[in-house]
């Protein structure tokens, strides 16, 4: 058996996403040497009734649970167990808090592509649906049409507060009339979408309400999905035009209006096309672009090299569209999607994926329509987390749309079933993108320095930390005796500084030293608890 220092589940509170454990009264785990006993001294009459809950055995130590009378205080119990010559350290015993950050939704456990691509590793460290800054983050989709009213969708969707519904008015002025719930470029107006399954699974797979405890979750479980329902190519134009108008229309207005649309998905095309007959289109993608736009595809859901059999829009040579095939659970490429060591950017998840289609039922839907969705919301997924990245998209927005293209397509899994048939042979990894971005975004960076600052409050020691990367880190206080009360571990903070709140309520009064050690080595402040 290894030895663990670690608290089983100390009062620890971190501000950023840690439950916390359940104390259990009276109860304590000690240490002592094996050929020793439990002894109280002259208190052993008023601890006579104490039970000893179970022993492990540690080499020429044994750890012991032992339970006190409930009659006893806290303060008195630390305060027996700290004299005790016999007992080497001691801690409380506490219940076990699940650390995991899957949602809570029922078929989240079908959803294997959200583990495959690392989404549930990011969601430790926020589903916001904001940026640093507080800005609603929102994605952009372009599809036949959609059941805006699905229940699971409804919250994620998009409204633009500055129109009143069905008044035939664009009430602010943005040159669209209706567009509450997006738009229809198929109607030319208002936001009437046809109701149709397969854009509604991909609303689903982008970001489909997480953690409500209904149906299943969305790369992004926050987010806001801006529909844009079109039946021909003229209607995908728009589509876009309209999308870049409502970010332009964020920033002008310092976000009372628009919306701060970072990415779009669009898991429709035209097949056997090419560029030289779509220039138009092609060059809508650089004008969504400039403006901070990060444009997802889905390519052709047929075994060819799309350079030879045509593919609109995954042909369009923007360096603001990434262009995706389909690989399955077992990271294969899917025989029927298409592939081109150039033009087809890298893969994802599409083969299997539980959507959520127009009538509210989940089913297993299968292409490269439901690969291209989690590219789009890792775009919308990773501006949850930098400000350096947030500040980026206002100055400069297509420095930011390269940025996280950069970002998706470097730091990614790289598989051997799409090496020399797409141009970065990876497949997306939303966690690996995330940790460069962390990089990006100076939190790892070798020239800030780790500070601990404390203050003591009503039985509480709060402790503000400042790592100088993202990783663990292990607490603990101890006795003036050198005697262990208590232990625990920080998990990583993307964002760097992390405010810890240890309840030190029940230790009684006297000298103390709270330590911390993290790859920076040990530091340590002392404090006194009155």
């Amino acid at each position: 058996m290894m030895r663990r220092h670690t608290i089983l589940g100390a009062l620890l509170v971190i501000c950023f996403s840690l439950s916390k454990a359940q104390r259990i009264a009276h109860q304590y785990i000690i240490e002592r040497r094996a050929e020793s006993s439990i002894s109280f001294g002259k208190d052993e009459n008023a601890v006579n009734n104490y039970k000893v809950l179970g022993t492990i055995q540690l080499g020429n130590t044994e750890l012991d649970l032992i339970e006190f009378p409930k009659n006893l205080q806290s303060s008195d119990e630390i305060r027996l167990l700290a004299q005790s010559p016999n007992i080497l350290g001691f801690q409380i015993n506490s219940t076990l808090t699940s650390r995991s950050c899957n949602p809570n939704d029922p078929l989240f456990a079908t959803q294997w592509s959200m583990e495959k691509i690392g989404a549930n590793e990011v969601w430790c460290f926020g589903n916001s649906g904001l940026s640093p800054e507080g800005d609603t983050i929102a994605i952009g989709v372009v599809d036949l049409g959609f059941n805006i009213n699905e229940d699971d969708l409804f919250l994620n969707l998009f409204h633009n507060y500055g129109e009143i519904p069905d008044n035939m008015k664009d009430d602010d002025a943005n040159g669209y009339v209706d567009d509450y719930t997006g738009y229809s470029a198929r109607a030319g107006i208002g936001d009437d979408h046809p109701i149709m399954s397969h854009g509604t699974q991909v609303l689903s797979t982008i970001g489909a309400r997480g953690d409500n405890k209904v149906k299943l979750t969305g790369v992004m479980q926050k987010v806001k999905l801006v529909p844009c329902s079109a039946n021909t190519s003229f209607d995908m134009m728009d589509c876009y035009v309209y999308f870049m108008q409502l970010r332009k229309q964020y920033m002008r207005s310092n976000g009372k209006k628009g919306g701060f649309v970072v990415g779009t998905n669009i898991s429709v095309g035209i097949p056997d096309a090419f560029p030289t007959e779509y220039s138009l289109l092609c060059g809508i993608y650089d004008s969504v672009g400039i403006n901070g736009i990060l444009n997802s595809c889905a390519t052709i859901n047929d075994p060819y090299d799309i350079a030879v059999a045509g593919d609109i829009p995954g042909l369009c040579p923007s360096p603001y569209l990434i262009t995706v095939t389909n690989t399955n659970s077992q990271d294969r490429k899917v025989t029927a999607a298409g592939y081109n060591k150039v033009h087809v950017d890298m893969g994802a998840p599409g083969e299997d994926i539980p959507g959520i289609n127009s009538s509210g039922n989940v089913e297993p839907v299968s292409g490269c329509s439901f690969s291209s969705p989690h590219v789009a919301a890792t775009v919308g997924l990773l501006y949850q987390f930098c400000p350096k990245l947030t500040t980026l998209a206002k100055n400069q927005p297509d420095s930011a749309a390269r940025l996280v293209r950069k970002l998706i397509e470097t730091c990614s899994d790289k598989l051997v079933d799409l090496t020399g048939i797409t141009a970065t042979g990876s497949r997306l990894n939303v966690y690996k993108a995330f940790n460069c971005l962390m990089e990006y975004c100076g939190v790892t960076s070798p020239e800030r320095i780790a500070e601990l600052h404390y203050t003591l409050s009503q039985g509480k020691l709060q402790v503000d930390y400042h790592p100088t990367r993202i990783e663990a880190a292990d607490v603990g206080i101890f006795n003036v005796t050198g005697q262990v009360v208590l232990k625990s571990i920080i998990p990583a903070n993307p964002n760097g500084a992390s405010n810890i709140i240890l309840d030190i309520s029940y230790l009684p009064q006297g000298l103390y030293i709270f330590t911390l050690n993290d790859s920076d080595g040990k530091k340590s402040i002392k404090f006194i608890k009155i």
